[in-house]
């Protein structure tokens, strides 16, 4: 957070307009896949039998439900981390490290587990349309890797210092993020917390 705040700081100093995306992932430690998450593990450079133990750790979980006393049948766990793990943060982190990969140059995409902002300065519209692309592009990686996006938790933030700031209706997969518009009186001087409706 205090990376992103003075990576804002930075930009407003120079005077140009930033734009943030706060992401966030639909059952983010449920989605993940497990064959996906070996495929990840073997481009990390694991092989050979600590891969297979990690195929093993994950592989062979049952789960059930409990309703009114009457429980179902068992079902394999075929996606998602052992929550309440050691490794399961972990895990996690490894399958989403390449997403900042994925947007171009000079947009930021920052994660904290499942907590991710991208961010831009604008400089012009032709940004806009590159923050645009890059969402597009973040949208395709979790499609490419079955991650969803919780499209009603997305917000966008505009943080400026200029009297007419550019304001953009961004998409994610059709559907726009709800936005706040964080004007020349609004810039916080202090580390605080800002929420959008």
């Amino acid at each position: 957070m205090l990376y992103v705040l003075h990576e804002i700081h930075n930009i407003l100093e120079k005077r140009a307009q930033v734009d943030t995306v706060y992401l966030d992932f639909a059952k983010a430690f449920d989605k993940v896949s497990h064959d996906l998450l070996l495929v990840k593990l073997h481009n990390f450079g694991i092989r050979g039998n600590l891969l297979r133990w990690f195929g093993d750790y994950l592989s062979g979980r049952l789960q059930r439900v409990t309703v009114l006393g009457v429980t179902s049948e068992p079902l394999p766990v075929l996606s998602g981390v052992p929550q309440g793990s050691i490794l399961g943060p972990l895990l996690f982190l490894i399958y989403v490290n390449d997403l900042p990969k994925a947007t171009s140059f000079d947009t930021t995409v920052t994660m904290f587990a499942d907590d991710t902002k991208c961010h831009r300065p604008l400089r012009n519209l032709q940004d806009t349309k590159i923050l645009q692309q890059d969402l597009d592009k973040i949208t395709n990686w979790c499609h490419d890797w079955r991650m969803d996006l919780n499209q009603t938790k997305c917000v966008v933030m505009h943080f400026s210092r200029i009297l007419r700031p550019t304001i953009t209706q961004y998409t994610l997969s059709e559907t726009s993020p709800s936005r706040l518009l964080l004007e020349k009186h609004e810039i916080p001087t202090q580390p605080m917390a800002f929420y959008s409706k």
